[in-house]
């Protein structure tokens, strides 16, 4: 094959109903001339994945169960990366459904930047419920201030990544001191640059997200998105000595989002008025 074998690693500790939508979805994906293989990583969930698995091996799905104590998703995504049979690493969750030419788009990505860390885009599969939609808003918005080129991105969700797996071993993979689902991807873009890298947005490699919130599970999600930033930049001052940053300042930079745009819009003329009030806040201070 001229092209590298990937391995689709998806961390799990939910029943397997959540996980089918993605497996089916991997199964009906097109990649010419590549083969693929999808690795689940059961992180310590007591839920038996080996009748799906089956299923899903029996409709032609090339796949492995990995069970491991459970740690939280990036020490499982390191897991799997180390059990990993492809050269092309991908990272999913759970509950996304890779689009599909999904692995396709990674794999000529990969080929023309063999050393970066790739990022795809991510869509609300849930529309009708609000704390999802609001979720989703927050993370468009997060990719049009950090991505403005595709080229020289600086930020990615880890449930739509992909590397190939000696240069993320190279790079360290996901820090497993985050335990909370909240932060190690930035935190791994961020290592990723520092230590010469590249972060390279893939447009067409996409995948929706069915991240089922309500409001209780909204706020409890941003509450360890909040611990999560605490233990990144508490990671960052004893690594680098860096302080804590507020760029709040730089949001009126965002003149222009490409095609993230539109969401940029929404959020640019509240994020001016909230940085007047944050320079009021802090004027004492100063």
């Amino acid at each position: 094959m001229s092209s590298p074998g990937i391995t689709v690693i998806i961390p799990t500790n939910r029943p397997p109903r959540i996980l089918e939508p993605c497996l089916r979805a991997l199964n009906a994906q097109s990649v010419n001339d590549v083969s693929f293989e999808v690795l689940v990583v059961n992180d310590g969930a007591t839920h038996d994945l080996t009748p799906l698995a089956d299923s899903m091996r029996a409709r032609g799905l090339t796949i492995r169960v990995l069970d491991i104590p459970r740690r939280g998703p990036g020490p499982a995504r390191n897991a799997g990366a180390a059990a990993a049979g492809g050269d092309l690493l991908v990272f999913t969750d759970d509950d996304c459904v890779p689009e599909p030419g999904w692995l396709a788009a990674f794999a000529a990505s990969s080929q023309q930047h063999p050393n970066a860390l790739l990022g795809g885009a991510v869509r609300n599969l849930l529309p009708h419920r609000l704390a999802s939609e609001a979720s989703q808003v927050l993370v468009e918005f997060l990719y049009a201030y950090y991505n403005r080129d595709p080229l020289d991105a600086r930020f990615f969700t880890s449930n739509n990544m992909a590397a190939r797996r000696d240069v993320f071993l190279g790079h360290g993979g996901f820090d497993e001191t985050f335990t909370l689902n909240a932060g190690e991807d930035r935190d791994l873009c961020s290592r990723w640059r520092e230590q010469g890298g590249r972060l390279v947005f893939v447009p067409d490699a996409r995948i929706g997200h069915a991240h089922d919130l309500n409001a209780r599970r909204f706020w409890e999600q941003h509450y360890r998105y909040g611990k999560g930033a605490a233990s990144y930049w508490e990671g960052r001052r004893r690594s680098t000595g860096a302080r804590l940053q507020v760029e709040m300042n730089e949001l009126n930079l965002v003149d222009d989002a490409g095609p993230f745009e539109p969401i940029a819009q929404l959020f640019r003329g509240e994020a001016l008025q909230a940085q007047e009030k944050y320079a009021e806040a802090i004027q004492p201070l100063n």
